[in-house]
């Protein structure tokens, strides 16, 4: 099986509002900024350089927030999403990069936007006590929470 590494981070600001990206490539829809692991990579160091080139920010004291992972057995891939989260960052925003328009909204306004797929369940491992959001696809997809 094979087995593709992702990351995002959601980064909050002082007047607690969190960075959101309307992704126009791949998964459209808002999101946090993020992208994949690219060989030879960390997972926290491939973080840091996906939220540098999509937002301009550097990131620092990344705190692992949980894990979403899909399976899919028909097609033998699974693919493994690092969720993240930081209040630490510097650097010049950038409002928009090839992947979309970025922004700062409170999580209240977030929940009104259009959300990529599945993003939405994405929220439960920075808001609950979830470690990992499981989707597995042998004829149908099933969602488990751990």
């Amino acid at each position: 099986m094979e087995c593709k590494l992702m990351n995002i981070c959601m980064i909050k600001n002082k007047e607690g509002k969190v960075l959101v990206q309307d992704r126009t490539n791949n998964w459209i829809g808002v999101a946090f900024p993020g992208g994949k692991v690219e060989k030879g990579e960390g997972i926290v160091e491939s973080t840091i350089r996906e939220i540098k080139e999509e937002t301009g920010l550097e990131v620092f004291e990344l705190k692992l927030c949980g894990l979403k992972t899909w399976i899919n057995n028909e097609t033998k891939i699974t693919n493994i999403v690092f969720c993240f989260k930081t209040d630490k960052y510097k650097g010049e925003f950038i409002p928009e990069c090839n992947e979309g328009k970025n922004s700062w909204v409170t999580m209240d306004e977030l929940r009104n936007l259009k959300l990529a797929d599945n993003f939405e369940a994405t929220l439960n491992l920075y808001e609950n006590n979830i470690t990992e959001i499981l989707w597995k696809k042998d004829n149908d997809w099933t969602t488990t929470l751990y």
